[in-house]
């Protein structure tokens, strides 16, 4: 059995710059709202401003729609549950009705705003400890049985930005030219202008020190992090996940940066000697081959430290929508773990059942 968790959070900066691609600029505090309830129905419930949609506004088509139809026939198959855990949302999905197309799926919102996410103010005690408590919870949701396999992906916007802050101050990766580790999805030149400026005023700062993971969300960086971040790389949700466990990463350049900040630490390498505990990291064949980014060497370091890491096959193509082959042009790469989501779909199912799966949600839209 799969354990899927889709983590929906947010960064306070995609209300005030265009750093993230992930919905439309002014109104990405909806992305992860309708996300979580496009996976639990198939549309949206909650009314939101006209100006909003499933990626379907862009020109592309958001990868929740990819993510529920293959979940959809996994489910079908008894390969897959899903939970879907609402971080610190301004507006959190409707997840009162009954939902369409799964027997094991449930969505949960918490309540952990952090008060003090400003540039160069540390958090209070009370912030550290709801962060705690998060962390507490999402290793509680991880299965314990070493046959299963524990699937964390996320939707936050603007989750390149701060991978990107991440990978510059991380010494592992002092071989790589300090710009452009990641690419956002995006066209044009705005948002990664944007991002890189934001970057390097954080830079500018100081204080990034890898001491400590626990010690990230405390230094003057921590701000910028989301909270998925701030919860993978704490002591706290280490110290919690089960003996043996499996863990899949299901991202781009935001959860390598995740799992190179817990290598760095030296937090990892305890995981895996004294819990026996496997991590990976999945994404898509986009991230990795986008030529705008340094993706690719980045999974590479990982590799030679001997990670394993997984890059889905699956072309789009060939699909009747174009708006779909904006995969294809590196305009849309990732979301809600897609990566993870095509490689298991891969074990799974042949490609004339990938496609059909995915045709048939394209067609219901």
């Amino acid at each position: 059995m799969i354990n899927f968790v889709l983590v929906n959070s947010e960064i306070a900066q995609t209300r005030e710059l265009p750093i993230s691609a992930a919905g439309r600029f002014g109104f990405q505090q909806y992305t992860p709202l309708l996300d979580a309830e496009y996976l639990l129905y198939g549309r949206t419930h909650t009314k939101v401003p006209t100006e909003v949609s499933v990626g379907l506004d862009t020109g592309s088509i958001s990868p929740i729609v990819f993510v529920r139809a293959l979940l959809r026939e996994l489910s079908r198959r008894d390969l897959v549950s899903i939970k879907i855990l609402n971080l610190g949302l301004e507006h959190t999905p409707d997840s009162t009705a009954e939902p369409e197309g799964f027997d094991r799926i449930e969505c949960e919102s918490l309540n952990v705003e952090l008060h003090q996410r400003r540039l160069g103010v540390s958090p209070n005690q009370q912030d550290i400890d709801k962060l705690t408590g998060v962390a507490h919870f999402i290793a509680n949701t991880l299965s314990t049985s070493w046959t299963d396999n524990n699937i964390i992906a996320e939707c936050v916007p603007g989750g390149t930005t701060s991978a990107e802050l991440l990978m510059r101050i991380n010494p592992l990766l002092n071989t790589l030219s300090r710009d452009n580790l990641s690419a956002s999805s995006s066209e044009g030149e705005d948002v990664p202008k944007v991002k890189n400026a934001l970057v390097s005023q954080l830079l500018g700062d100081g204080d990034h020190l890898f001491q400590s993971t626990s010690m990230l969300y405390r230094s003057k960086v921590g701000h910028l992090m989301d909270y998925l971040q701030l919860v993978l790389t704490s002591t706290e949700f280490l110290a919690n996940i089960p003996e043996k466990t499996h863990v899949t990463l299901a991202g781009g350049t935001q959860m390598a940066a995740i799992m190179l900040a817990l290598e760095c630490t030296g937090a990892a390498k305890g995981m895996r000697l004294y819990k026996d505990i496997k991590f990976k990291v999945d994404t898509t064949k986009w991230v990795v081959d986008d030529p705008r980014s340094k993706a690719g060497l980045v999974f590479g370091v990982l590799e030679s430290m001997g990670y394993q890491t997984g890059r889905s096959k699956t072309r789009f193509d060939g699909l009747k929508d174009p708006r779909v082959h904006k995969y294809e042009e590196f305009y849309t790469k990732e979301g809600c773990g897609l990566g993870a989501v095509l490689c298991l779909a891969e074990r799974h199912l042949n490609p004339l059942e990938i496609r059909a799966a995915i045709e048939r949600e394209l067609e219901s839209i």
